[in-house]
């Protein structure tokens, strides 16, 4: 278990990442409309 932690802990924060760029997209998506 713990060899696979930090692949985990680092597969979590690409989505977050990713997750943060969607919203800020909506965002301003929505702040133009």
């Amino acid at each position: 278990m713990q060899a696979f932690y930090p692949k985990n802990l680092l597969f979590i924060r690409v989505i977050a990442n990713y997750l943060m760029q969607s919203y800020v997209m909506l965002g301003k998506v929505i702040f133009y409309y």
